[in-house]
């Protein structure tokens, strides 16, 4: 009895390595796909600008990375120009011009925005950890489903389509208490190539389903020059 119980555990630890293998070979397939890890740690920051659409509103938009941690974003609508932006230490909001207080949920989810595009494939270096889920159907594509665990308390869920092996969908709750309990699902499209490294030049944001939000990216600047004291409003 002692011996069939000793194989049972040796074949649930066989079967968790298994899995994480498996996990660690389909991102290092993803990757591969988006320019490689070296070109993406050589990333240090970015300037995107796009256009968009919330709800009925459209709105043109600049987006400013710097690592470590820093991220703004700004929304320009017919009458209104909205900031948001995160210096590595503090949050930022303006209303056309005029300051507003950022919830400390919204200033974690803007310090994690800096990382958000290579976040999976730099999991070992940030000193994430990965599972390797069940298959998944979504819209007739099949997508392998690989959990990230960031700490206790932060889980994002990776879709990669089976066939291209880039990441279409990203899942996670929110860590804003006025969105508690509510799954947002961004969903990537229009992957297109800019210089060493790939980007999803086509996003949706999804809450519980719902379309918030959908912008296109119009063009991308790669490690230009910023300093922290761009992110400080």
């Amino acid at each position: 009895m002692k011996k069939l119980y000793l194989l049972i555990l040796v074949l649930i630890a066989v079967q968790g390595i298994w899995a994480q293998q498996s996990a660690q070979t389909i991102i290092e397939k993803y990757a591969q796909k988006i320019g490689g890890k070296k070109a993406w740690q050589a990333l240090k920051s970015y300037h995107m600008e796009l256009d968009g659409k919330a709800g009925e509103n459209q709105f043109s938009s600049h987006q400013y990375m710097l690592k470590p941690n820093c991220f703004k974003m700004t929304f320009k609508y017919p009458e209104r120009l909205r900031v948001l932006s995160y210096d590595g230490i503090s949050g930022y909001i303006t209303n056309n011009e005029i300051p507003e207080e950022m919830p400390k949920g919204m200033e974690t989810e803007m310090r994690e925005e800096a990382e958000f595009f290579d976040e999976l494939i730099l999991y070992k270096e940030k000193r994430y950890t990965t599972r390797l889920e069940r298959d998944t159907i979504i819209n007739h594509k099949d997508y392998y489903k690989i959990s990230l665990y960031k700490n206790s308390k932060d889980t994002q869920w990776y879709y990669i389509n089976k066939s291209s092996y880039l990441v279409e969908i990203v899942e996670e709750y929110s860590e804003e208490k006025k969105w508690n309990g509510t799954l947002f699902k961004t969903v990537f499209d229009n992957h297109r190539q800019v210089q060493d490294v790939k980007f999803p030049f086509k996003i949706s944001l999804f809450a519980n389903n719902d379309l918030l939000m959908e912008y296109s990216i119009t063009r991308i600047e790669l490690n230009p020059q910023l300093s922290k004291a761009d992110f400080k409003l």
